[in-house]
């Protein structure tokens, strides 16, 4: 197996990858994501959630943990010590977030208060829609081209065959977050993920999407405008300590309720977009 390491730029934060040129795809360490998506302030509060995740999932009898690979890469002392590295795949089973949680930088700073969090909310929703205004009747009709190849789309929406399908997948999102806090609310806190969808990680964005085979493209938006109010709602009842204290509810680790709510409204509000301007350039072209 020939590998070549190297170093990217992912938030404006080095993670470690190697690249496997006999499977054709990358590796990237654990650590180092993990410090990407919960935006830990070093690699022992990274080192630490994923340690917590380990502890969990092995419990569970997840067999990721006991496939996870290991490998030598450099550390940032200089020295080469082995460490756990997943492809894009293995890492979303790992990690119990749905999407990046970090906000893209070029657009807006991440929330530090629950006002900024309920504004990076509605503008995120408010550019989708935009967005989706700006697009001609064809374009809205046509089947998208761009998710056949899950390195232009992303593994998590590669099940979206038109608008509708990304608008109720983003629905779907918002319904396990409700639960989630409703759980927590009465007093027996789970996972964000299920058992259902857990044990199914690798088929579970196709069985968001195949529910909604029969909802029309209008009930798609109402049901997204219904789950995004709620995202709102929701959001805005929990105080500023319990949305941006890491930890604070066991079941977020050491990441915060606010997180979870960015990477199921604001974060993927702004993937869609991009994913919709990447569809009108596609349909243009034929």
């Amino acid at each position: 197996m020939t590998q070549r390491e190297a170093l990217q730029l992912f938030e404006q934060r080095k993670v470690r990858t190697v690249w496997d040129d006999e499977k054709e795809k990358w590796y990237f360490s654990i650590v180092n994501v993990c410090g990407v998506l919960t935006d830990s302030k070093d690699a022992l509060t990274a080192r630490k959630y994923w340690n917590k995740l380990k502890q969990r999932l092995k419990e569970e009898g997840n067999e990721t943990v006991t496939n996870c690979h290991q490998l030598k890469l450099r550390a940032s002392d200089g020295k080469m010590r082995l460490t756990g590295i997943a492809d894009t795949e293995q890492l979303s089973v790992k990690i119990n977030l749905p999407y990046q949680t970090n906000i893209d930088k070029n657009t807006m700073a991440n929330p530090t208060t629950k006002q900024d969090l309920l504004t990076a909310i509605a503008d995120g929703y408010a550019k989708l829609n935009e967005q989706i205004d700006k697009m001609s009747a064809e374009e809205i009709a046509a089947p998208f081209s761009f998710t056949a190849d899950p390195k232009k789309c992303g593994a998590r929406w590669q099940n979206d065959r038109c608008l509708r399908d990304l608008l109720t997948h983003l629905y779907e999102w918002q319904v396990l977050m409700e639960i989630f806090v409703k759980n927590i609310r009465e007093g027996h806190p789970k996972d964000y993920l299920p058992d259902e969808y857990r044990k199914n990680y690798h088929e579970m964005d196709r069985m968001l999407v195949e529910k909604h085979q029969n909802t029309t493209l209008e009930e798609a938006k109402e049901l997204l405008a219904q789950s995004h109010q709620n995202m709102l709602d929701l959001a805005g009842s929990f105080s500023e300590e319990e949305l941006f204290t890491k930890g604070y509810f066991k079941c977020t680790y050491t990441t915060t309720m606010a997180a979870y709510f960015l990477s199921v409204t604001a974060s993927p509000y702004l993937q869609a977009v991009k994913l919709l301007k990447m569809h009108q350039k596609n349909c243009k072209r034929k």
